[in-house]
C-alpha cells in the first residue's frame, strides 16, 4: 500500500481518528516496538515531556497497538516490518486531564467514576466503592481475558494545577499515591504500564507505591520518540513544506532553515549526538497556517507555570550560561522545585551540552519561538507583580486585578 496521507491533522491526538481521516502520522512505531518487546524486564515506564509534544497521541497509539488493531498500522514500521503478533489486551486508559481534581473529594469521586465507566464498558458491576478495591477487582477480572495494559496521561495535573495551594496539592498527592500502591499490588496482572506527564516527581513523593516503574525521561533510547527529527520532515512533510515555499515564494531550503530556527533545538538526553527535535505542534501549525509565527506560548504553557514563576524572583533574569547538575532533575518536589528543572520540563529550556566528568548539563532556549515566548512570560509576570502592588495600595475598585491577567494566560 503506497498511499500517502494528505492532511496535517492539526490538534488531533487520537491515533485511530488520525489514520481514518487520512492525516499524516510521523511513524514512531519502531521505537514503540522496542519498548514493548524488550526482553527480560517489566514494561512499566514513565516519561515526561513538555505540553503539546505528542504524549496523548503516543498513549493513543499504544492503545491501538495493544488492542490488536493491526489494520491501522499497515503503512507503518510495526505493521510492515516487525514480527509483532498483535495480541489483544484489556486496556485501562486514564487521562487525568479529564478527571475532576478541584479538591480531594472531587478527585476521589471522579477517579472512582472513571474506573466504574471502564468496568461498564466490559459489562462489569463493581462491588466496591473505594478506588483501590475497585481497581483491584476490575484488573483481576480483566486479566482472566489476558494481561492488562494501563495507560495514564497527564498523571500530574491533580497536583501541579494546585501548585499555589499546597494543602489541596498534598491531599491529591496522597490519593494518587494510594492509587499507585494498588497498581503495584497487581504486578502479575499487568502486561505493560505507561505513565506520561509534564512534571517528573520523585518516586518518594508520588510513586512510592509504584517503585518498580522505569524512568525514561532522559533515556537516549526514547530521545526521538516525541517531536520530529529533520529526517521526519523530509520523509513525511515534503508536500506541505513545498506548498509553504510556494506560498511564501522562497526556496525549499529556506523553508527548512526557517523551520529549524523557529521550532528546532530540543534535546531530551545526555547524548549530544542524538538528533535535536522539532516541536511537533509548532511545525504542523506553521505548515497548516502557512506562516511562521509563535504557536507555543498560548498552547504550550501549562497553567501552573505562571503562578509558580511569580514566586521565584530569579525566573525574571535567566543568565546567558546555565549549568546545572544532572541530580537537580531527580528532585522534583512540589514544595521545593528547581527553577531550571521546571523550565526544562515545561519546554522553556533544553539541554545543549553535557559534561560526563562533572555530570553537569548546559541549558539554553531551544529556538526563536521559545525565546520569544519566555520574554512574553517574563513580561506577564512583571505585569502581575506590579498590579499586585497597585491593587494592595489602592481602594479603587476599578484597579486592574491580577486574576484577570492570569485568566488571560490560561486561555
Amino acid at each position: 500500500m503506497n498511499h500517502k496521507p494528505r492532511y496535517l491533522g492539526l490538534n488531533r491526538s487520537d491515533f485511530e481518528s488520525l489514520i481514518k481521516k487520512d492525516c499524516i502520522y510521523i511513524d514512531k512505531t519502531k521505537i514503540i516496538y522496542e519498548l514493548i518487546t524488550k526482553p527480560g524486564i517489566q514494561q512499566f515506564y514513565f516519561i515526561s515531556r513538555p505540553r503539546r509534544f505528542g504524549k496523548s497521541l503516543f498513549i493513543s497509539t499504544l492503545k491501538s497497538i495493544f488492542s490488536g488493531d493491526k489494520e491501522l498500522f499497515e503503512q507503518y514500521w510495526i505493521g510492515k516490518e516487525s514480527d509483532y503478533n498483535w495480541p489483544k489486551h484489556p486496556i485501562i486508559h486514564l487521562d487525568f486531564g479529564g478527571v475532576d481534581h478541584g479538591s480531594s473529594k472531587e478527585l476521589k469521586e471522579s477517579l472512582y467514576n472513571h474506573i466504574h465507566a471502564i468496568s461498564q464498558q466490559h459489562n462489569m458491576i463493581l462491588p466496591y466503592t473505594t478506588i483501590a478495591d475497585s481497581l483491584i477487582f476490575l484488573v483481576k477480572e480483566l486479566s482472566k481475558q489476558n494481561k492488562v495494559v494501563l495507560l495514564i496521561d497527564e498523571y500530574d495535573k491533580p497536583i501541579v494545577d494546585h501548585i499555589d495551594n499546597l494543602v489541596v496539592a498534598e491531599e491529591n498527592r496522597k490519593i494518587l499515591n494510594g492509587f499507585y500502591t494498588a497498581v503495584k499490588s497487581l504486578e502479575k496482572e499487568w502486561r505493560a504500564i505507561f505513565v506520561t506527564g509534564v512534571s517528573k516527581f520523585t518516586k518518594t513523593s508520588l510513586f512510592s507505591g509504584l517503585n518498580n516503574i522505569q524512568e525514561l525521561t532522559f533515556d537516549p533510547s526514547v530521545a526521538e520518540l516525541f517531536g520530529y527529527t529533520h529526517q521526519d520532515l523530509i520523509t513525511y512533510l515534503e508536500t506541505p513544506i513545498n506548498d509553504l515555499a510556494q506560498r511564501l515564494q522562497v526556496t525549499r531550503e529556506e523553508i527548512f532553515e526557517n523551520i529549524k530556527v523557529w521550532y528546532n533545538g530540543y534535546r531530551f538526553c545526555d547524548d549530544i549526538e542524538k538528533s535535536s527535535m522539532y516541536n511537533p505542534l509548532s511545525v504542523i501549525a506553521c505548515l497548516d497556517k502557512k506562516k511562521f509565527s509563535n504557536y507555543w506560548f498560548d498552547t504550550g504553557t501549562p497553567g501552573f507555570l505562571i503562578p509558580l514563576l511569580r514566586t521565584k524572583s530569579e525566573a525574571l533574569e535567566i543568565p546567558e550560561t546555565i549549568e546545572v547538575p544532572v541530580s537537580s532533575f531527580n528532585a522534583f518536589d512540589i514544595k521545593d522545585i528547581s527553577l531550571y528543572a521546571l523550565l526544562v520540563q515545561t519546554g522553556y529550556l533544553t539541554i545543549v551540552n553535557y559534561d560526563p566528568e562533572t555530570q553537569f548539563f548546559t541549558l539554553d532556549y531551544p529556538n526563536h519561538e521559545v525565546r520569544e515566548s519566555f520574554y512574553v512570560l517574563r513580561s506577564l509576570i512583571k505585569t502581575q507583580q506590579n498590579n499586585l502592588l497597585q491593587f494592595s495600595n489602592t481602594d479603587d475598585s476599578t484597579a486592574v486585578r491580577p486574576e484577570i491577567i492570569e485568566g488571560w494566560a490560561e486561555q
